[in-house]
């Protein structure tokens, strides 16, 4: 097979001399190139666009329930049906991103959050707000596994799980975003000028994807013209092809055995076993975030902390998720997937459970929380990344949706279970439950057989 030879005296590379040259070796081999990093920048950029409009209801929360003079619990059925919703545009739309192309799915993702968010702004009653947030929650639920995908295939092998879990820490960092937005605006314009400006930006940003943003080029091997224009794109990644060279992407058959499409590709032979233990560590992992979201300010509260310090816990626990969601993708290309998650998970359950024995001062406590924080929001970075890594580029999108598809049911059944267990066990329960989903989460990581190497090891 025709391989990268570089080109001495700068850091372009060749590809081949002669025969069949593989895609996604080409690309493993390369270096970051500006072109790539556009696309980084473009594909980050939609992502922190979704982070912004995830979180734009709980921000306009407190206006709208004022105005409408209705009672939070009237609300609660609206905020679940959202997260059903993304649930199910994660599955859909990764599907419909390995068939169509992550560019063409990942722009009509960002489109369609951002009309149906500036119909959220005329909304006259909450059944046509619930109507228009599930709507916008397809697209938000879609975005993320056609970006994961695009940002997997053109990233180098070497940074690409430290570029997968930045792309993941952009919907924190919308959210962080959001929050300036939201305290300027709804004092002075009300929450429905919030939701016409959520609205606006993802929908003129898809414009500007339409012009900027490349295809995935395994998607476009497979097309018309596939092998003149996937060398197009390669020349612009610093790659010098040769007149008549062909291409072949060898993992995408190899993986699978077949070109099966479709989710149901995802449980063939070779892949079943992780595509299972992926799906159960996702599953784990949200639970745990949604649970400390929708429930951690509430548990301290109820334990007769004041309103500043319930939000300064939550604001610990995000901090630590995004400095271990960065660092974790740095350790994940050095050490490979599996050692990172696992003393991730670990630190989950010695947090937790540091938290049910023990009655801490309030400093010891935010930083006992900032560490719970950093082992989940850091694991469910990494297990993004393993994700991409895992399912070949043919099935990219379609794994990575099943997965997030997953880990959106472990969401869904925190609400109901943090209830429960704060209603009869208080905060000890609480700290226990997210001990247990470590531990699960840890089961789960470490069945999967295809975790990246350890670039370590393989420098030894």
């Amino acid at each position: 097979m025709a391989g990268v030879d570089r080109n001495p005296g700068d850091d372009s590379a060749e590809v081949g001399q002669s025969g069949l040259t593989d895609l996604s070796q080409a690309i493993d081999r390369s270096n970051w190139s500006r072109f790539q990093l556009r696309v980084f920048c473009l594909v980050g950029l939609a992502i922190i666009l979704d982070g912004f409009d995830n979180q734009l209801l709980g921000f306009a929360l407190p206006a709208l329930l004022a105005e409408w003079e209705l009672e939070k619990s009237a609300v609660a059925p609206v905020l679940s049906f959202t997260l059903i919703g993304m649930t199910c545009g994660a599955a859909i739309a990764g599907t419909l991103g390995d068939r169509f192309g992550r560019k063409n799915i990942l722009i009509f993702c960002v489109a369609l959050f951002g009309f149906a968010t500036i119909l959220s702004s005329l909304s006259e009653s909450l059944t046509m707000l619930g109507a228009t947030r599930i709507i916008a929650a397809l697209g938000l639920g879609g975005a993320m596994p056609n970006a994961i995908a695009l940002i997997a295939e053109y990233t180098p092998s070497k940074s690409r799980a430290l570029a997968v879990s930045f792309v993941a820490v952009c919907v924190p960092l919308g959210g962080f975003v959001g929050g300036f937005v939201s305290a300027a605006v709804l004092p002075v314009m009300g929450w429905r000028a919030l939701f016409l400006i959520g609205g606006a930006a993802p929908v003129a940003f898809a414009i500007i994807l339409v012009f900027l943003l490349p295809e995935s080029p395994a998607y476009v091997l497979r097309q018309e013209n596939g092998q003149d224009r996937v060398a197009a794109l390669l020349r612009r990644m610093g790659l010098h092809i040769r007149d008549g060279e062909r291409f072949v992407d060898h993992v995408s058959s190899a993986t699978t055995g077949s070109r099966r499409k479709g989710a149901a590709a995802l449980f063939s032979p070779a892949l079943r076993r992780d595509t299972i233990a992926l799906g159960m560590a996702f599953l784990a992992s949200l639970f745990a975030v949604y649970a400390c979201f929708n429930w951690l300010p509430t548990l301290m509260t109820q334990q007769g902390h004041d309103l500043a310090t319930a939000s300064m816990a939550l604001t610990m626990f995000n901090l630590g998720g995004v400095i271990a969601a960065l660092f974790g993708g740095w350790a994940a290309d050095r050490f490979g997937t599996r050692l990172p998650l696992s003393v991730l998970a670990a630190s989950i359950i010695g947090s937790a459970a540091l938290l049910a024995l023990l009655p801490l001062g309030k400093i010891a406590m935010l930083i006992v929380l900032m560490v719970m924080g950093a082992g989940i929001a850091g694991s469910q970075s990494v297990l993004t990344a393993l994700a991409a890594h895992v399912y070949p580029t043919h099935l990219r999108s379609t794994g990575v949706g099943i997965s997030i598809g997953f880990g959106r049911l472990g969401g869904i059944l925190s609400a109901f279970v943090g209830a429960y267990v704060l209603a009869y066990g208080g905060g000890p329960a609480f700290f226990w439950t997210i001990a247990l989903a470590g531990l699960f989460a840890m089961v789960a990581i470490n069945v999967v057989s295809r975790h990246s190497a350890s670039r370590v090891l393989a420098d030894a």
